[in-house]
């Protein structure tokens, strides 16, 4: 089984972030999905392990791409953070992209507001880590599965 620990919308409360790190060290994977990478950086070298990263709109100097995608297990996922497919309004356009892109999982944030629905595609918002929320993503024998933590 695979383990991946996601995270959003740290927003400088970095505490909350290497806590949620901490607490999670046996993960395969940590991603952090924008909004101060800068945050997910710091605890990465903090903890000495690699987190995965995708540029928000709060992320004004990074260098980081837009959108990252990973394959485990034979399941494509796609990382964004969600501002440019306009997420707030609705998922339309980042259920585009993940079709565009045949993606099986779609993590994303910008929100705020913890989601996971399935409709053939697993979407999963962590929530906002300043707020100490973030999402487990499981994967076993090819099958996913998404659950909403909080410090």
């Amino acid at each position: 089984m695979k383990k991946i620990v996601v995270t959003s919308d740290s927003h400088g409360k970095i505490h909350n972030l290497y806590n949620i790190y901490k607490q999670n060290k046996d993960a395969d994977m940590f991603i952090h999905l924008g909004d101060y990478v800068s945050d997910a950086e710091k605890a990465s070298r903090r903890l000495g392990i690699d987190v995965i990263c995708v540029k928000a709109n709060g992320d004004f100097s990074s260098f980081l791409p837009l959108h990252k995608e990973v394959l485990i297990e034979r399941n494509k996922i796609l990382a964004v953070h969600g501002h440019i497919e306009r997420v707030k309004f609705s998922l339309t356009r980042l259920s585009f992209l993940a079709r565009e892109k045949q993606a099986d999982i779609v993590l994303f944030g910008h929100t705020h507001i913890p989601l996971i629905e399935n409709n053939g595609i697993l979407f999963v918002n962590p929530g906002h880590a300043f707020g100490g929320q973030y999402a487990i993503l499981t994967i076993e024998k090819g099958v996913a599965n998404a659950e909403i933590k909080k410090l």
